[in-house]
């Protein structure tokens, strides 16, 4: 089993909350986690996906709370939100017979279905529950190494990129592969098989739970088309001309695709000292690019490297690559995109300790400053001016003569 980074954000915060609700897309690792990290530390564990439990849970919940003591991990916490107000009790009593130090830790949550568990949680556990996001692999996880935040210590990604001995060809297996922690825990695993489990089970499961769709083709060629279209605009009636249905289907579709994380939208960066004519539709990106690619019939690296979705597909696993170094530090980073009706594109724009940070993703290996022009669409900013990015498939850290590092995705 790989070693997860999300692991010790896990743990702090289990220290300091009586709950700790663990979202994430499904596959991505939570109940293997959960189990080989707390099996030996007297939690008790219980799924509702077994129909049983659910119903239990559903109808009596403090029965069921009573037959599953805490300290206990509820796995698919959704399916059964009549929970959380008898959580909400039980925490509640323990804190005043032993004090809120004393009552952490009593509960972990997970599930795939994050709006529906935020909802939930929000209504009966504010102030009791920490809310933590996973993620897939990371390359960092993936190659052994510690977690570092993007941008903070060039020198190290410099060193980490001349270490990781990985080619280009590798980077986009990787890409192709995506990041599901069975497809690395076991490399035999059919990775057509596996996706083609996992759009099944996905459909049956996680969707229905949010959505009636009532013409599953018609969705499923929505799903193919997205994925040819990772960090692009997104444009509902586009979609709704393609697809074949209403605009307002699309919308819901998208909704219910971010709610059960398969995608996520990076929406626009306004400043108004800055932008004038900003492009206000969201960029769309997939939680897993192997994911994608098996929508769109990309099965190896060679066919990738030779389509039209090169470059997007590599966007947007540099996207993934640098928010997952957020994610598993436990910090909830903002993100956002610049587009103006000039064609002036930044891929990534982020405000960290007042600096603003800028960066592209690009499926290259030399650059110049013809490439960063873009950048200079935000030099009027009220934030001090952080650094400038072009993350990439160079095997060397370098900097082009405007101040712009190049940076190797392999040192991320």
């Amino acid at each position: 089993m790989i070693n997860r980074h999300i692991l010790k954000v896990i743990e702090n915060t289990r220290q300091h909350f009586p709950c700790v609700l663990l979202t994430g897309p499904r596959q991505v690792g939570k109940s293997t986690l959960l189990s080989h990290a707390y099996a030996g530390k007297g939690y008790g564990y219980v799924s509702l996906d077994d129909n049983l439990e659910k119903n239990l849970a559903k109808s009596d919940p403090r029965t069921f709370l009573s037959i599953h003591p805490y300290p206990l991990i509820i796995d698919e916490a959704q399916k059964a939100p009549e929970l959380f107000s008898e959580l909400e009790r039980i925490i509640n009593q323990r804190r005043l017979e032993v004090g809120n130090k004393e009552a952490s830790g009593m509960y972990i949550l997970t599930g795939s279905t994050r709006a529906q568990l935020l909802e939930a949680a929000e209504e009966s556990l504010a102030g009791r529950v920490g809310i933590i996001s996973m993620w897939p692999l990371s390359l960092s996880e993936i190659m052994s190494r510690n977690n570092q935040l993007f941008g903070l210590d060039i020198g190290t990604i410099g060193s980490r990129a001349v270490n990781s001995e990985i080619s280009t060809d590798t980077i986009f297996e990787y890409v192709v592969r995506g990041a599901l922690p069975q497809l690395y825990d076991d490399p035999e695993t059919p990775t057509d098989v596996f996706f083609s489990s996992y759009i099944s089970t996905y459909l049956e499961k996680d969707l229905r739970e949010i959505l009636n769709v009532s013409d599953e083709i018609k969705f499923m060629n929505f799903l193919r088309l997205l994925a040819s279209n990772i960090g692009q605009e997104l444009v509902y009636e586009n979609y709704a001309n393609q697809v074949g249905v209403k605009a307002n289907t699309i919308k819901a579709w998208i909704s219910a695709l971010e709610k059960t994380g398969i995608i996520y939208l990076l929406y626009p960066y306004n400043e108004e000292s800055i932008a004038k004519r900003i492009i206000k539709r969201p960029k769309m990106y997939f939680f897993d690019t192997g994911l994608a690619a098996y929508l769109v019939g990309i099965t190896d690296s060679r066919t990738l490297t030779r389509s039209f979705m090169k470059g997007r597909f590599f966007e947007n696993f540099a996207m993934n690559e640098v928010r997952k170094t957020f994610d598993n530090e436990g910090i909830h980073q903002l993100f956002y995109y610049y587009r103006d009706s000039n064609q002036n594109e930044i891929d990534l724009v982020y405000i960290k300790d007042g600096e603003m940070h800028l960066a592209d993703m690009k499926a290259g290996t030399e650059f110049n400053a013809s490439d960063t022009s873009s950048f200079k669409q935000l030099a009027s900013t009220r934030f001090v001016k952080g650094n400038n990015y072009i993350i990439c498939t160079a095997d060397r850290l370098s900097m082009i003569n405007d101040g712009t590092f190049i940076i190797p995705i392999t040192g991320i």
